[in-house]
């Protein structure tokens, strides 16, 4: 296929070329030396930035104590400035939970007696939660029968459940 010219390999970042930037990390304050941690933290994110592209011999380093090189086959200048400096994004979402609701201070305790002009009704419930299981009877376990001879593929192709296998298991 290859010498057909149909198929052309990808070559590496040292056969073709690519593109290589050089990120300089700052202080927040402008002064001092950058935390080596910090500096690992950045190299991992860009790490997994320029992961996500599927590109293979990517290379990302540290060099002093405040740079970082980035080397990437395939992908052009522009596209892996912009994708190794943007900004994170953080998404906030809605939860929903429901409130526990206290009685109010001076509320009378509920009485068995209906009160006068109350008439029972169907509503909906606002409790979205699922109902607690019903206790279900703890199955005794029972003895198998001792193996003396190995069954024959016959013999468990025709096997049949006894009636206490089948109310075992609800059928």
């Amino acid at each position: 296929m290859a010498l057909g010219g149909i198929w052309t390999p990808k070559l590496g970042l040292d056969l073709r070329g690519g593109t290589t930037i050089t990120l300089t990390a700052s202080n927040t304050t402008g002064e001092g030396s950058v935390d080596p941690a910090s500096l690992e933290l950045a190299r991992t994110i860009i790490q997994q930035r320029v992961d996500a592209i599927g590109v293979g011999e990517t290379e990302v380093t540290t060099s002093g104590d405040r740079q970082i090189i980035v080397s990437v086959p395939n992908v052009q200048q522009d596209e892996l400035v912009r994708m190794v400096g943007q900004t994170a994004q953080l998404y906030f979402r809605l939860v929903y939970t429901q409130e526990q609701v206290a009685a109010a201070p001076g509320t009378e305790e509920p009485s068995a007696e209906p009160t006068q002009g109350a008439e029972p009704s169907a509503s909906p419930s606002v409790n979205r939660r699922p109902l607690p299981s019903l206790p279900t009877p703890v199955p005794s376990p029972r003895p198998t029968a001792p193996g003396a001879t190995p069954l024959t593929t016959q013999q468990v192709l025709e096997w049949q459940p006894s009636e206490r296998d089948q109310s075992d298991f609800g059928n």
